[in-house]
């Protein structure tokens, strides 16, 4: 949306300044670039409900407020309100959903063959069955999807649904989650998915909605990750015990699985189960999720805490990964993802607000979760 007709601009400009004015004093104003940019008075205390009340006045009129502060100033930055783009029909997270079901499961079944019936065979074939065929005979893919895709599409789908019904919360708007399926590749590790994401299609009020949409994932995925490797430890403890040869590559053992084997007794070189590979790959990606920068989880969390200061703990982010690539090579995938999307958070429309108390304690929780759930390396030899 752009300004009126020429003849009426000034006008409507007026008409806008009369809008601020009923809830901002106004030192002066600037059209620069279709934006309509005021140095207003804040009164902190009643910031929100009167910065709420404008946008509400403004976005009958087409138009959306930003606040921040420049250098001890308050602005105040009108701007034409984006068009929200319609969501893809919902037949399309169907799909994606149905699919992603299709390669866990496959994987699963794979994993279960080869974590519980030891058989390690190729895709190519061996003596015996090919092993392409083996995977989906029903007992093993019932497996994979009972013991692997079931668990995993749980800590992933409560994850993002987190995000969604909190945005509806704050009145942001939110596709429902988009499951992204990755199929089984031969002599490559594949899990049958690169994760979940949702679509935000409007703009995020306040520092307070940032961190609760934030949060809300990791939180949830978090709680669900929980019972899922409790489940794991006890099926793990079913198998029978292996001998580990120099060769063999490990699972390295966030703070929170540790308390968990400790709590149900389980040893320290337990097998792994499928089930319990599903626990700590959910752990470990709500830990990567929580990383303080871009886009992330984190990035949001971050940024409504600290506000600007909150590219230096994402570019801290960003070296740790490229350093720790040393060891696990793929934390350069997610350092480039990061640098693709952005390092920086954009900030929210009322970026002048501060968090609450309890804006602050949740703040901490995301940084309990981190720690709890992050491994600097993954995968470590014996």
């Amino acid at each position: 949306m752009r300004f009126p007709e020429r003849e009426a601009t000034e006008v409507f400009i007026d008409r806008l300044k009369q809008k601020v004015q009923q809830y901002f004093p106004i030192y002066s104003w600037k059209l620069e670039d279709n934006l309509l940019i005021f140095s207003v008075s804040v009164d902190l205390p009643g910031l929100d409900r009167q910065f709420s009340y404008l946008q509400k006045d403004l976005d009958r009129l087409g138009w959306t407020p930003m606040i921040r502060e420049e250098n001890g100033e308050h602005l105040l930055v009108l701007t034409p309100k984006p068009s929200i783009p319609r969501p893809k029909p919902i037949w399309v997270n169907l799909l994606l959903l149905v699919a992603t079901v299709v390669t866990t499961s496959l994987v699963g079944s794979q994993f279960w063959l080869w974590l519980v019936e030891g058989v390690t065979a190729e895709w190519g074939g061996f003596e015996g069955p090919p092993f392409g065929r083996i995977i989906l005979e029903a007992f093993n893919l019932k497996k994979g999807i009972l013991y692997y895709s079931l668990p995993l599409l749980s800590i992933l789908g409560c994850h993002e649904l987190g995000h969604y019904f909190v945005s509806r919360r704050h009145k942001v708007p939110t596709t429902l989650p988009y499951f992204i399926p990755f199929p089984p590749i031969p002599k490559v590790l594949a899990l049958g998915t690169f994760g979940a994401v949702i679509s935000i299609r409007g703009a995020i009020p306040d520092k307070r909605a940032l961190l609760d949409i934030g949060l809300a994932g990791p939180l949830v995925g978090f709680l669900v990750a929980i019972p899922v490797t409790l489940l794991g430890l006890h099926l793990a403890l079913q198998l029978p015990t292996i001998e580990v040869s120099e060769s063999e590559l490990f699972l390295a053992s966030p703070l929170i699985f540790i308390a968990l084997e400790a709590i149900i007794g389980a040893p320290s070189m337990l097998p792994l189960h499928p089930t319990l590979f599903a626990g700590w790959l959910g752990l470990l990606i709500t830990a990567i999720n929580l990383l303080p920068a871009g886009q992330l989880d984190g990035g949001h969390i971050a940024y409504a805490f600290m506000g600007k200061k909150q590219k230096y703990v994402a570019w801290a982010a960003l070296f740790m990964m490229l350093a720790l690539s040393i060891w696990f090579p793929t934390w350069i995938f997610f350092a480039i993802i990061i640098i693709l999307v952005g390092i920086r958070h954009p900030p929210p429309l009322n970026d002048v607000t501060p968090l609450d108390l309890r804006g602050k304690l949740l703040s901490l929780v995301a940084i309990l979760i981190f720690l709890l759930s992050f491994v600097p390396i993954p995968i470590v030899p014996a």
